[in-house]
């Protein structure tokens, strides 16, 4: 009776011990499961006018900038992106955020992403850019092919320079 004890107890340890070594890693994030531009709204800097995937130009590449106005490194990646828009003027841009209209409002009176045509920039009233990529550090940068397939992503940003080789090489 005493072996049929110390056996069954053997055998409760290690089924604990084989619970305890599951894979306790994070999932893997939205973005690189499915590997497709995401669907989205964005609620405009006029905060009327709501943007969706679906009005993306189609067969053109698209960048997903998710940014925060008082960031140091956004702040550079837009006047990046202002400085070198004939580089990128065959690529269609979204930037969007979750900060407040007023943030909004005034990070794009510095860079006029709103006044120019392949750029949107606006509010993801709902957090669903930021959880779909599981952002970590901003700016993060998704870039996605003509067919809407992403080729590549940055946290913390790129060049522009950068960036439209990589979708020069994917074309």
């Amino acid at each position: 009776m005493q072996k049929f004890v110390v056996i069954l107890l053997l055998l409760f340890a290690a089924k604990a011990d084989a619970y305890a070594q599951t894979d306790t890693a994070a999932p893997v994030p939205l973005y690189l499961q499915s590997r497709q531009l995401p669907g989205f709204k964005l609620l405009l800097t006029d905060s009327v006018t709501n943007f969706y995937k679906y009005q993306l130009k189609k067969k053109t590449p698209t960048v997903i900038v998710y940014f925060n106005p008082d960031c140091e490194h956004c702040k550079h990646e837009a006047q990046s992106l202002k400085d070198s828009i004939s580089l990128v003027k065959n690529i269609q841009f979204v930037f969007a955020s979750y900060s407040t209209f007023g943030e909004i409002r005034k990070f794009d009176s510095i860079y006029q992403f709103s006044k120019t045509e392949n750029i949107k920039i606006g509010r993801d009233e709902q957090y669903y850019i930021p959880t779909y990529y599981k952002v970590k550090f901003t700016p993060f940068v998704a870039v996605y092919n003509k067919d809407g397939y992403l080729i590549k992503a940055f946290e913390g940003g790129t060049s522009i320079k950068n960036l439209a080789a990589v979708i020069k090489q994917n074309k």
